[in-house]
């Protein structure tokens, strides 16, 4: 589908006064993409995304963020962020890029997961369907002032009191320690060391700096090591898991699929047979 917008919420019905609305011009779109697809978006405005089906992994240069997205989460990106979108597996999204007058309130970028939202942008796909009858711009400003209403109510239920991210240097310290002892046990207790913090501070203060817990970002990190060596498709899928820290290869099947959504061995072969 392409774009409809842009989309202004000072247009009204003739006879009616201009509805005083959060949202300034805006451009809706929705994208599909393949299975491997990047996409590399680099947002002058403020920029929401909901994911209506898929997965993606995310990386955002200006604050260090990497989130991995499912079915149904939404993404904001502030003013000036660069971002990667990396496609597991065949995707759609909405996406609303404007000036939203709440801004200052919705904080950094982050990912997050809403039913609202969700479903408030389906609707706003079906809306986008070029043989469905909608009262332009109303039904289009009105769903998107709903999916970001409900971005700005999770905002706020966010403690100001939140535990402080890690400090970059000190994340780093754990990132690079997990990157290079991939293939042996990991644990909590272990990275919480390294950060000099308790295993629950460092937990809460690793989840507020990267969006994952430390639990999740390890098996992220083994299934992305897992790819890297499913490129070669001499090595047994067996030492394949071992050498990224799975207990064993159904192991790294089990949690291969459900991260990526499909089994190694179908994923290297699609790798391996791609002109």
């Amino acid at each position: 589908m392409e774009s409809i917008g842009p989309v202004s919420s000072e247009e009204a019905q003739p006879g009616t006064a201009p509805p005083q609305s959060r949202l300034q011009p805006v451009d809706v779109s929705c994208r599909d993409f393949k299975a491997g697809d990047v996409w590399q978006v680099a947002a002058p405005t403020q920029v929401v995304a909901v994911l209506l089906k898929g997965s993606a992994r995310i990386e955002e240069s200006k604050h260090d963020h990497r989130v991995h997205l499912r079915k149904g989460a939404l993404y904001f990106s502030a003013v000036g962020s660069s971002t990667i979108w990396c496609f597991d597996q065949p995707s759609r999204l909405i996406r609303i890029q404007g000036r939203f007058r709440s801004t200052p309130a919705l904080g950094p970028s982050r990912a997050l997961r809403d039913p609202l939202a969700a479903l408030t942008a389906g609707l706003l796909e079906d809306a986008m369907d070029p043989g469905r009858q909608f009262e332009w711009p109303a039904a289009v400003d009105g769903m998107c002032l709903t999916i970001l209403s409900s971005l700005l109510l999770r905002s706020r239920a966010r403690s100001p009191s939140s535990v402080r991210p890690l400090a970059p240097e000190v994340l780093e310290r754990v990132t690079l320690y997990i990157s290079k002892n991939l293939g042996s046990r990991l644990t909590v207790r272990g990275l919480a060391s390294i950060a000099r913090f308790s295993p629950s501070h460092f937990s809460r203060a690793f989840k507020a700096g990267t969006g994952l817990s430390p639990h999740r970002f390890i098996i992220e990190q083994r299934v992305e090591r897992a790819k890297a060596l499913l490129k070669d498709s001499s090595i047994p899928l067996v030492d394949v898991a071992y050498s990224a820290g799975f207990a064993s290869q159904s192991h790294m099947t089990q949690l291969f699929r459900k991260h990526v959504g499909v089994a190694p061995g179908q994923w290297q072969a699609a790798i391996v047979n791609r002109p």
